[in-house]
């Protein structure tokens, strides 16, 4: 099994990565905006530096992908009252591209197995007893 973790660097990212670790291929695609390279120290990934706004990144990143854990954005309140386009762009745009790059290709038999988005989220906030997602 191979998982792309997009946002892998940041803090619930490197809980999805340590998760998997001795259970898959992990590949993290991260621009370190909020998250850390020391995130990663203690774990075996193929790292890829960028933004999920790079198609041509993002769909190298996709090769040979079964699962997508998308937790890449601008997260922070503050930064998006400050750039509310540039916030826009990476949260919705961004997301397009992963969701449109993880479908299949016309050389291709079949896409993903499964899109997984939120789905860590969801369990966190299931275990603490919030039904927010």
């Amino acid at each position: 099994m191979k998982i792309l973790i997009t946002g892998g660097a940041g803090f619930i990212g490197s809980y999805i990565v340590e998760y998997f670790k001795d259970k898959a291929a992990v590949i993290v695609l991260d621009n370190f905006r909020s998250g850390f390279k020391h995130n990663l120290e203690d774990f075996r990934c193929e790292f890829m530096q960028g933004s999920i706004l790079d198609r041509e990144l993002v769909r190298r990143a996709m090769r040979g992908v079964d699962y997508v854990f998308h937790l890449a954005a601008l997260v922070s309140v503050a930064e998006s009252m400050q750039k509310p386009f540039e916030c826009a762009e990476t949260n919705t745009i961004g997301t397009l591209v992963v969701l449109e790059e993880s479908g299949p290709r016309e050389s291709e038999e079949a896409g993903l197995e499964q899109f997984c988005r939120h789905l860590w989220l969801q369990r966190c906030n299931a275990q603490s007893g919030n039904d927010a997602a």
